[in-house]
């Protein structure tokens, strides 16, 4: 990517690794900056840095007993 690109939300989505409406949601509740041009969202890549920056530590993985899982106890 170029620094300040314009990604579309599905270009987004498949930088964060989520769903486009995940993405849409997020820019709707102002998780994430975009800019709406008409009905369509863009977001700077600069954006999605910023955003997965501040997002570090603010999302937990539970813990799995991997043996437990093969048991299929979870």
């Amino acid at each position: 990517m170029r620094a300040g690109e314009l990604l579309t939300v599905k270009g987004a989505a498949k930088v964060l690794l989520v769903k486009p409406t995940t993405v849409r949601e997020w820019l709707k509740a102002g998780k994430l900056k975009g800019v709406k041009m008409g009905r369509l969202w863009r977001v700077r890549e600069s954006e999605l840095e910023v955003f997965l920056r501040e997002g570090e530590g603010k999302w937990q993985v539970p813990e799995m007993d991997p043996e437990a899982f093969l048991r299929g106890e979870l």
